[in-house]
């Protein structure tokens, strides 16, 4: 222990604690404002109307989780490892793979939503004009490339500073746009539309942050002329064979994100009202806040490992890797305790007590809450070592040994249900949890067989 809490000690300094600090402040203030975001729409909208909101959010996650995440995930591992190569060539090349590959297929899933939204609204919500409103809030696909072309870049090269001070503005105008819609309209519309203006302005914000991070001393960047350009030399062949990839890394980032937070939501709107879909979505995003609270670190886990491997120090990823899941946990498990007993005094007086039918979810969302807690690292590992098809296997298993007994908790004890069934699932990831740290204990990972330069942000090995 003593040990462990020396080398925290060591790298307090590091570059990785400095790029984890950026993006944990943006997570905070992210979080503050999606907060009260959500504040003003429950106020507002009342808790029918948030609940509906939700659910259209949900519909459009439900579309577009293969465009986005799984591309985004390859092309940081990649480009982050082609950096500790000091391979330039190659971290422009990723992001001009992004760009190409992320900006076709989510342009094809925008258009498929108009024809699939409405029916899976139809379907899942015994409502049609949520779909459609779903389908409207999937134009962000395309609207958001360069934003999320230009998150790739800063994120893989380590521009943790300009990566925070963007998301944090595209978060700020979008809330407020959202803020001030849904007051003067009162209305559902009002919040959708919003939310489509805030992604498109999020591309100005994205080309100033690109322009200065060109600017600085690190790794070169690419003009947007030459990532464009190099988007024709990259062939359509060779976006879907890395589309599989990125295919595999969505299905990964489904298991974690869609399977515990948006199904059990989409489920409880068909068996039960917008009204328990609100209280299920408020309870869950207050306690994902002590969560949230090791966002920074989490999101700078990725290039830093994908540097370590590009650099061949394998036994040195190990290490790092295995005490940042430890201490993580440990500190999730105790903050997420606190947090949830805060909540039962907190959540009345702030949201009024029309939130009371949402206290007793919080046990269920706390245990889930102390798993991801302990997970925080092993996303980075399966997928820089390779291993996503491990992940997948648990994940499967899980979600079909769950799915029955959570369509009866849900159909029986509708927003209860939900809760216990998200508690349930997470099952998959404590699994995980138990093959990573099994996986750094008892063996080593394969390696370059050169060794390129020691990479940035890490403390020195004693």
């Amino acid at each position: 222990m003593r040990n462990l809490v020396g080398s925290v000690k060591r790298g307090a300094g590091s570059r990785f604690a400095r790029d984890a600090v950026f993006l944990q402040i943006a997570a905070f203030v992210n979080l503050g404002t999606g907060l009260f975001t959500s504040w003003v729409l429950f106020r507002v909208l009342g808790v029918f109307g948030y609940g509906q909101y939700v659910e259209a959010l949900n519909l459009r996650d439900l579309l577009l989780f293969l465009g986005n995440v799984g591309f985004a995930q390859l092309v940081v591992a990649r480009a982050s490892e082609a950096m500790g190569r000091l391979d330039e060539a190659g971290v422009a090349r990723w992001i001009a793979f992004f760009v190409k590959a992320f900006g076709a297929f989510s342009a094809i899933l925008c258009l498929l939503g108009f024809v699939l939204g409405p029916l899976l609204g139809l379907l899942i919500l015994r409502d049609a004009e949520t779909g459609l409103w779903a389908a409207v809030l999937g134009l962000s696909g395309p609207l958001t490339v360069p934003f999320y072309a230009a998150q790739c870049a800063l994120q893989s090269t380590r521009r943790m500073r300009l990566l925070a001070e963007m998301e944090n503005l595209k978060e700020i105008t979008r809330a407020q746009l959202i803020i001030c819609a849904t007051i003067a309209t009162v209305d559902l519309r009002g919040a959708v539309i919003a939310e489509v203006i805030g992604n498109l302005a999020s591309a100005i914000f994205a080309f100033h942050a690109y322009a200065k991070a060109r600017r600085d001393p690190g790794m070169a960047l690419p003009s947007v002329r030459q990532i464009l350009a190099a988007t024709q030399t990259i062939g359509w062949g060779e976006v879907l064979q890395h589309a599989r990839k990125g295919a595999v890394l969505s299905i990964n980032k489904n298991f974690q994100a869609l399977i515990p937070t948006v199904l059990p939501r989409l489920i409880l709107g068909h068996f039960a009202s917008p009204r328990e879909v609100g209280y299920l979505t408020l309870a869950q995003n207050l306690m994902k806040l002590p969560l949230i609270g090791l966002q920074g670190v989490s999101r700078t886990l990725m290039p830093t490992l994908g540097q370590l491997r590009g650099a061949g120090q394998i036994d040195r990823l190990r290490s790092f890797l295995r005490k940042m899941m430890l201490i993580s946990g440990g500190v999730v498990s105790i903050g997420s305790a606190a947090w949830w007993l805060f909540l039962t005094w907190f959540m009345p007086l702030f949201y009024g007590d029309a939130s009371r039918p949402a206290l007793p979810l919080l046990p269920w969302l706390w245990i889930a809450m102390a798993i991801a807690g302990f997970a925080v690292g092993v996303e980075a590992f399966f997928i820089v070592l390779d291993r996503l098809h491990i992940a997948i296997r648990i994940s499967l298993i899980f979600v079909a040994l769950s799915v029955v007994p959570g369509l009866w908790m849900i159909h029986r004890y509708h927003a209860d249900g939900a809760a216990a069934y998200i508690a349930l699932v997470h099952g998959s990831a404590a699994t995980s949890i138990a093959y990573v740290l099994w996986f750094l204990y008892r063996s080593g990972a394969s390696a370059p067989a050169e060794a390129p330069p020691e990479p940035e942000g890490l403390p020195p090995e004693r």
